[in-house]
């Protein structure tokens, strides 16, 4: 890892989210504190992702009053179509995913729900001093706000609630430089 994948290392992990960000309360999606005005009591993967890029100066979609739910779907969409415009790219093989998250690029991994009544789900890819190259289901780390909030849990984990077919074919790994951290 080097000094730019510490820094998003110790960035991410600077948000406390068993405290934040917490699944079927009442939030500010740039914040992901308690607000009592707020009309969003849902599960917050893909708004924690808004919130992360957002705070880095990163493009990538918002959440608006309108469209609170499936975001994940919604945000997969923009990363494949207008993301490249945008700075975004898809990693195209496995072995690069964590590598790139240790050069301090923001890596986010996600799973497209073919159900349009169903939700699919988003997390970020942390900088990990054990590992640079080989990455697989059981040693690759996340960071995410969900159902369950973990500032540290496997791949594995962080999508056993939405299909018992993951594996690192069926997700879709993009990222972005982050141009503030030189």
């Amino acid at each position: 890892m080097n000094n730019r994948g510490l820094r998003l290392y110790e960035y991410l992990q600077s948000f406390d989210l068993s405290m934040l960000w917490r699944a079927y309360t009442d939030i500010s999606w740039m914040t992901g504190k308690i607000d009592n005005h707020s009309k969003t009591d849902h599960i917050y993967d893909s708004t924690y992702v808004s919130a992360m890029c957002y705070d880095l100066d990163i493009t990538f979609p918002v959440p608006t009053e309108d469209v609170t739910f499936y975001l994940a779907n919604a945000f997969y969409n923009w990363l494949r179509t207008s993301g490249p415009y945008y700075g975004w790219f898809k990693i195209p093989e496995v072995p690069n995913i964590q590598s790139f998250a240790n050069r301090g690029y923001l890596v986010i991994v996600c799973l497209k729900n073919d159900d349009l009544n169903s939700a699919g789900h988003m997390a970020i890819v942390l900088p990990n001093y054990e590992n640079d190259d080989f990455c697989n289901m059981d040693n690759l780390r996340i960071i995410q706000a969900g159902i369950e909030n973990y500032n540290c849990t496997t791949l594995q984990k962080s999508f056993i609630h939405h299909t018992n077919n993951i594996s690192l074919e069926t997700l879709a790994f993009y990222a972005h430089k982050i141009d503030n951290f030189e």
